[in-house]
């Protein structure tokens, strides 16, 4: 490349890179700490008053999902999540609150930690799936009460 190509493209080039900074401004650096912990009372609470404006992902595999999950929630996999940009079927969706099978569900968290980088308002029900049935709250799939 002579001098004058050069010259030329290291502005094209600076300006990639801003562009890359800022188009990619929503990624944020995440811990396990970043990501707000609710509990299932709270989760409950809020379906019953609310409703619409929370939208719960569960993170457990398929079988366990469709033999029985929280009424309304997506099943939802960590590879189904972009770390690098929204998920256009999430957004616009209110709350997001990913649960797993037991508390601490290392998988639901990662996916939490995964949305939570590209989007707002992201949860853990910290508790998990198995204390929501402990608490006989409703579920529904094929193994439902």
């Amino acid at each position: 490349m002579d001098r004058k190509m050069h010259r030329r493209a290291i502005p094209l080039i600076l300006a990639g890179i801003t562009a890359s900074t800022f188009l990619g401004g929503c990624n944020r650096e995440v811990t396990d700490d970043s990501v707000t912990r609710v509990s299932v009372s709270e989760v409950h609470r809020r379906l019953d008053r609310v409703g619409r404006g929370i939208e719960l992902l569960d993170a457990r595999d398929r079988a366990s999902y469709e033999r029985s999950h929280i009424p309304g929630a997506r099943h939802v996999t960590l590879p189904d999540i972009d770390p690098t940009r929204p998920t256009p079927s999430l957004e616009g969706r209110g709350t997001l609150i990913v649960y797993g099978e037991h508390p601490g569900s290392a998988t639901a968290l990662a996916i939490a930690k995964r949305l939570w980088r590209t989007m707002d308002r992201v949860e853990f029900m910290e508790q998990g799936f198995s204390a929501w049935v402990d608490r006989g709250l409703p579920t529904t799939g094929t193994d439902s009460r």
